[in-house]
């Protein structure tokens, strides 16, 4: 990771986090900002370039400002390529509205003329108060702008930046099923440029920009801060361990046959190994990069899913899992236990409430998700978790699953803290 320490009267530190792997780029906005973890003195900020030719030059400007005082703090350089890219400020002072601003380099404007540096992407957010205050986040899952145009729930939370501390996406940023679709069909043509994992992950960028970069989607993801967990369609629609496995056996079958071998080829799988790499790594650039760092390229290829299904009640596998998935079905109906007796209530609520756990059933299968509010001061405390399983197992929610076991994933308090 590289550093860059600024000599301003601020003493910004911008932090800089490389992803991996190149593609092509899309269509407008011209930079597709989203603005990540946020806390009282720092703010992470997801950049990618969609304008073909932007990322050439290398660099941008980044100007930070405060909002209510117009004052400019800082400007610097940041890195520019093909892919995303985040940077961090540090140095911010709690509770305060910023605008960062991103500027292209000038260029020729024809006949010797030169135009001035123009704003190609921008971001908002407050940071976070350091005093105990209402915490207000609303819940966006199954983004299928890309495919039925919705946008009244995006529209609908945009509307007034101030009355909500960020967003938190619950799944299912982006619907893949598309790329998924187009590297299997490539697979069964033998068109193995097109079956390969950097066309999978050029169509899955293309995809995020797509769905990101659109008017609705970009007004929230540019002016709060944003909290996000992918779900199967993020990957592939209804991805699981099997699928997986399938692929990763129909993929070690080819390789044999390459060196030479001559394995049985198995049928070709419902979803290949590079629309697999190519939706984790997508998760890690446009989702995770949001609150940490990447990971090593090698640690990507590692397989991650775990199988759906399997009761999961061991604190040390829950504290070493690091691949979580979440969903949650529209309308939000809101499961809680209300009067702390075990007796859970059906609620309808688009934010969270303060020290509540929420269940959030889905539509089928006998998977739910556990998130709780934690006020940015406490962090998720693993035996609570246990603990309102086991209250929901007993809980009087009618029939048990119907094979008795519980796939959870529970949300670790979105990455924040003061």
């Amino acid at each position: 990771m590289r550093q860059l320490q600024l000599t301003h009267s601020s003493s910004f530190l911008l932090l800089f986090s490389f992803c991996f792997l190149l593609s092509a780029c899309g269509a407008t906005p011209p930079l597709l900002t989203v603005v990540g973890d946020v806390t009282t003195s720092t703010a992470r900020i997801v950049y990618d370039p969609i304008e073909a030719g932007l990322h050439s030059p290398s660099t941008l400007k980044m100007k930070v400002v405060e909002e209510a005082s117009s004052r400019h703090l800082v400007t610097a350089d940041v890195p520019l390529s093909a892919y995303p890219l985040a940077v961090e400020v540090r140095g911010l002072r709690p509770a305060v509205m910023y605008k960062v601003l991103f500027l292209s380099a000038p260029s020729s404007a024809g006949q010797g003329e030169a135009s001035g540096p123009r704003v190609v992407g921008s971001v908002s957010f407050f940071t976070l108060s350091s005093d105990a205050a209402p915490v207000h986040l609303p819940v966006m899952s199954c983004n299928r702008v890309n495919e039925d145009e919705d946008v009244a729930f995006a529209e609908g939370i945009s509307v007034d930046q101030n009355k909500r501390t960020g967003a938190v996406h619950l799944g299912d940023q982006v619907y893949a099923d598309r790329p998924v679709s187009e590297a299997r069909s490539a697979l069964e043509r033998g068109d193995g440029e097109k079956a390969s994992a950097r066309s999978a992950m050029t169509r899955l960028r293309n995809l995020y920009r797509s769905v990101f970069g659109s008017a609705s989607t970009h007004a929230v993801l540019s002016s709060a801060p944003n909290w996000m967990i992918p779900d199967d369609h993020d990957i592939a629609n209804n991805v699981d361990a099997d699928k997986l496995v399938e692929a990763v056996m129909y993929d070690e079958a080819v390789r044999e046959q390459r060196r030479g071998g001559e394995p049985a080829l198995p049928p070709i799988p419902r979803i290949p190994l590079s629309a697999f790499a190519a939706g984790r790594l997508g998760a890690y650039e446009y989702q995770r990069l949001l609150r940490t760092e990447m990971p090593s390229p090698s640690s990507l290829l590692l397989p991650f899913l775990n199988a759906f299904g399997s009761e999961v009640n061991k604190q040390e596998w829950i504290a070493e899992m690091e691949e979580l998935m979440a969903d949650f079905a529209h309308p939000r109906t809101t499961i809680v236990d209300v009067n702390g007796d075990g007796a859970y209530k059906a609620t309808q609520s688009d934010t969270f409430a303060d020290d509540d756990f929420f269940f959030f059933s889905r539509q089928i299968g006998p998977i739910f998700a556990i998130f709780a509010d934690t006020r940015f001061d406490r962090t998720f405390h693993i035996e609570a978790v246990k603990e309102a399983i086991e209250r929901r197992k007993r809980g009087g929610q009618g029939k048990e699953e119907e094979d008795g076991a519980i796939a959870f994933f529970f949300f670790y308090a979105v990455g924040i803290s003061a």
